[in-house]
């Protein structure tokens, strides 16, 4: 059975953030991160698609294109992947610990 797929606000924020920077930089390329963020979170309602953990239950999707990782929580029990946060590799996670 697949997980359903919930995107937290700031998860939100940081993708379109990150989505502008790049279709600021270069047009188009803006959309292509995004192909390229909802196609990794497509992946994730796979049951069999597993990540390695980082913090407590909280794994990271690195993306291929792209130098950022989609940090998520599976619920086993309720068939849910929580997307947490969508942040840059040379971005701190400090604060994904005061998410949980």
């Amino acid at each position: 059975m697949n997980y359903k797929i919930r995107i937290s606000p700031q998860a939100e924020i940081e993708i379109k953030t990150a989505r502008d920077r790049y279709e600021n930089q270069s047009l188009g390329l803006g959309e292509i991160f995004s192909g390229e963020i909802k196609m990794g979170i497509d992946s994730l309602i796979n049951p069999i698609v597993d990540h390695k953990l980082v913090l407590k239950n909280l794994r990271r999707l690195l993306l291929h294109r792209f130098p950022y990782s989609v940090y998520y929580i599976r619920n086993e029990k309720d068939l849910v992947v929580d997307i947490m946060a969508v942040l840059h590799n040379r971005q701190s996670r400090e604060d994904l610990a005061r998410r949980l």
